[in-house]
Order: structure tokens, then sequence, then C-alpha cells
């Protein structure tokens, strides 16, 4: 769903940039499963296919996992080298880096639901 929204949306470079990953993956398990007789590439193919199935699991639960659920729903993080370690991955709508790019994503999505706002 992830990439047939943004090759369906994105801009030209990032269109060619999915099309090329998509098309080095799709190398990859041919050359896997299809070309050599290695176990261990084929185990790591598979392991990485599995992963990247559960990723969106690990997002919401490594936010919302052991919060209190009458007052903290999700964790946040304001320190900069902890931000740039998890990836900016826990901010909430009043910090200032999510609401740039709610609004970058509000302007850049022709079916985008939440209006753009300009502080």
């Amino acid at each position: 769903m992830l990439h047939k929204t943004a090759l369906r949306h994105g801009r030209p470079e990032t269109v060619r940039w999915i099309q090329l990953e998509l098309a080095a993956m799709a190398a990859m398990a041919i050359f896997a499963f299809g070309v050599v007789d290695w176990a261990f590439l084929r185990y790591h193919v598979v392991a990485m296919v599995v992963g990247q199935s559960f990723s969106a699991f690990f997002a919401v639960w490594t936010v919302h996992h052991d919060c209190d659920r009458e007052h903290y729903i999700a964790r946040t993080i304001r320190n900069p080298f902890k931000a740039f370690v998890t990836y900016d991955m826990f901010y909430t709508s009043s910090t200032t880096s999510f609401r740039r790019c709610r609004r970058a994503s509000s302007r850049s999505w022709p079916n985008a639901s939440t209006p753009s706002r300009r502080s």
C-alpha cells in the first residue's frame, strides 16, 4: 500500500528511486532462489521479508507499549540526540517538527484530509 501510494503521488525522482529499490529487491530474490544455491542468502531474503511485514506493528508498538492508558498514551522525545537516534519517530502534535511535516504533507498529497495551517 505504501509503495502504491508513493508511486502514484510521489515526485518523479522519488518514483524513480522506489522503482530502482523494487527492481533491486526483485533481482535479489531471483538471484537467491533461482540462480545460486546458498542457504544463508535464502534465509536472509526470507528474514527481511518477514521483518518488513512487521514494521507497521513495531512502529505503533514502540510508541504506545507500557504507556499509562489514563494520561499519557504515547511517548515523546525532545532531546535532539535521542530524536536523531530514533529517526524522529516520537513527536507529538505540540512539537514544531510534526507541525511542519503535517503542513508539508497536506500540500503535497492531493487528497489530504488535514487542511494546511500556517503558523
